[in-house]
């Protein structure tokens, strides 16, 4: 079984050829965070044969082939991808009897002269399975990557007029089809790279308290799974009708942000009463917004990280320039205070974590009160009970 190939003048021509519509469209937006050139093909370009012109000067430096093929009976497919160094660039990959199968490198990852390289015509086996006429799992295969899902890093070495660049491409090899995602290169000769640490996840955006400036908003997150790569995290409120359009580029370029250190565990902060949202303007009452965090890598080996955007929050009317809810009050929290304000007797109120624990009971609530709590920082759920009816409210207490 063959799993190298020789780049042939012929084909060579024919994904010239191919370059030249797929290629354009890959440029996309770029961003440069330092030495670490980036970019970030959006959307996503799929095909069977891709063309990579990783510092984007107009000559293409490495090509991205996948096919499939079937046996006569159907019984048996076969679906492959590989990449191939062009002119004297190479791949990060290991050898086994003679055949050569690029790494698929993980998050917060070091490219670097360590690494093996190979540079040369043949193409380099990303994956080669084998499935059933009807199987989703491969029952055999070659290569670091598995076709069907497997997205992960490819290592590359650029030469440019003989200086050494270190720079990845993120791909995912599909059912005879490569997606391309993104790619970046440190424009520092003989500099390594670092792949993207992981985003954070499990970003929550609320309002604590009903000031409506920055003390209103609190955002929480998970911290990334690595954090060794990560010199800060920058939480970003953006409006919900622009939150579908935020991505990394926009990040890496905005100021409005409030900057929170790693700390070894999750991160939760309360915007400053001087904070803006993404837009630079001032919090609005009942705007809804949508929380972000970017985690900031090393600016001369690394490429920030970009969350997945919180659920949308709104801010609140605070008390007295609304009128209290229909059951007759109006709740929020301070710090590790709750805030409740009352036209009518609170016949119960129940506070429990989210995991469902019970951490303070009170009957016959009358009139304004601030209840203190002495919690681990957190959201909590209060269940309300009047005369009029019951209801819940998540807050976060710090």
């Amino acid at each position: 079984m063959t799993k190298n190939s020789t780049l042939s003048e012929a084909l060579k021509k024919r994904l010239k050829a191919y370059s030249l519509t797929a290629g354009a469209v890959a440029a996309g937006a770029t961003a440069v965070n330092a030495q670490v050139d980036y970019t970030d093909v959006n959307p996503d370009i799929t095909s069977d044969t891709l063309y990579l012109d990783l510092n984007n000067d107009g000559t293409d430096d490495f090509v991205f082939l996948a096919n499939s093929f079937s046996t006569s009976s159907g019984a048996i497919n076969v679906y492959r991808g590989f990449v191939a160094a062009l002119d004297s660039n190479a791949v990060a990959a290991q050898s086994s009897s003679s055949y050569f199968y690029p790494y698929a490198i993980q998050n917060d990852e070091a490219i670097n002269a360590n690494k093996a390289f190979v540079s040369c015509s043949y193409f380099q086996t990303l994956a080669w399975n084998t499935f059933t006429g009807t199987g989703t799992t491969p029952i055999g295969y070659y290569g670091n990557f598995v076709a069907g899902g497997t997205e992960a890093y490819v290592g590359l070495r650029l030469d440019l007029n003989g200086a050494t660049h270190y720079g990845w491409a993120r791909i995912q090899v599909d059912l005879g089809t490569i997606t391309l995602k993104d790619y970046a290169y440190n424009s520092t000769a003989a500099t390594e790279i670092i792949t993207p640490s992981k985003a954070v996840i499990n970003v929550v955006g609320s309002d604590v308290a009903d000031n409506l400036d920055g003390t209103d908003v609190n955002v929480s997150f998970d911290m990334a799974a690595d954090e060794s790569n990560i010199d800060e995290y920058r939480v970003f409120v953006v409006k919900e009708a622009n939150a579908g359009g935020f991505d990394i580029i926009n990040a890496n370029g905005n100021t409005n942000f409030t900057a929170v250190a790693p700390s070894g565990s999750n991160g939760v902060v309360t915007l400053p009463s001087t904070a803006v949202d993404a837009d630079g303007d001032a919090f609005t009452i009942d705007g809804t917004y949508v929380a972000f965090v970017l985690s900031v890598t090393p600016v001369n080996c690394g490429v920030n990280a970009l969350s997945e955007g919180s659920p949308v929050f709104t801010l609140n009317n605070p008390t007295g320039q609304n009128e209290l809810n229909t059951l007759g009050y109006d709740l929020y929290s301070n710090g590790q205070s709750i805030i409740l304000n009352s036209n009518v007797n609170i016949e119960s109120m129940i506070v429990t974590g989210i995991d469902g624990k019970v951490v303070k009971t009170l009957s016959n609530i009358q009139g304004n009160q601030t209840i203190d709590m002495d919690v681990a920082s957190g959201f909590y759920i209060v269940n309300i009970s009047t005369a009029k009816g019951s209801s819940s409210e998540k807050i976060f207490l710090n």
